[in-house]
């Protein structure tokens, strides 16, 4: 490790965070049961200490799942068709998903996903790790955003998965008290951004992320479809 480096950041205020080294893999797609079930029972044990941290800045999650409108204003995108159907659902939750008074804001991970979380097999201990964009968001968000990628990894039953996903939502103590509409348009939402962004130009520092970004997208649809109304 370096002592001391001269970085430039006129202007700027950086935060540095330092973690000790922990031992566990990422959770593999396509998601599992028996991993899911570790990752949602830690997570409902850690929110209590997490949601009251001093966190005062919102993750403005909304302004992320707004993507779903410019695809449905783009009569050339292929998404459209699929998306038109849900624009009342989207519209819905993406003026919840920051916060309401029914759902009071709190801390949030905002990216909890497979490669986000490690698991320690010999210990047990899973570990929930790149907090990159944490801020306050509506309590369900970050359990919503957790099964858009058990989604998108064809981890639900009906996709040849062994995740019954609505059930799990409707039956775990971590998400049982919130509305599994939420985790549905979340889910799409999500599904709608990644496409949005798939369809840009290669970015010059993740080549590979388009790639990803299309294969989620894709993931998704099938979901999508079936919960279509």
């Amino acid at each position: 490790m370096l002592a001391a480096v001269e970085v430039p950041t006129p202007g700027a205020e950086w935060t540095i965070n330092v973690y000790p080294a922990v031992s566990g893999e990422p959770v593999r797609h396509p998601w599992r049961a028996h991993d899911l079930l570790r990752v949602l029972d830690a997570w409902h044990a850690l929110t209590p200490a997490f949601h009251r941290a001093p966190v005062t800045d919102g993750a403005q999650v909304s302004l992320f799942f707004e993507g779903w409108r410019e695809v449905v204003a783009d009569v050339d995108d292929p998404w459209r068709p699929l998306l038109e159907p849900w624009s009342e659902r989207l519209a819905a939750m993406t003026a919840a998903v920051d916060g309401t008074a029914a759902d009071p804001p709190v801390p949030s991970h905002i990216d909890l996903r497979a490669d986000n979380i490690l698991l320690d097999q010999s210990s047990g201990e899973v570990w929930f790790v790149d907090w990159s964009h944490p801020g306050l968001a509506a309590p369900w968000a970050d359990l919503a955003i957790l099964f858009a990628d058990v989604v998108a990894s064809g981890g639900d039953r009906a996709d040849g998965g062994d995740v019954d996903v609505l059930q799990l939502w409707r039956s775990h103590p971590a998400t049982a008290a919130f509305d599994p509409e939420w985790m549905v348009t979340v889910v799409v939402a999500l599904a709608a951004a990644l496409h949005l962004r798939s369809r840009r130009p290669p970015h010059p520092l993740f080549p590979h992320r388009r790639a990803w970004e299309a294969a989620m997208t894709s993931g998704t649809e099938p979901f999508l479809r079936r919960h279509t109304r």
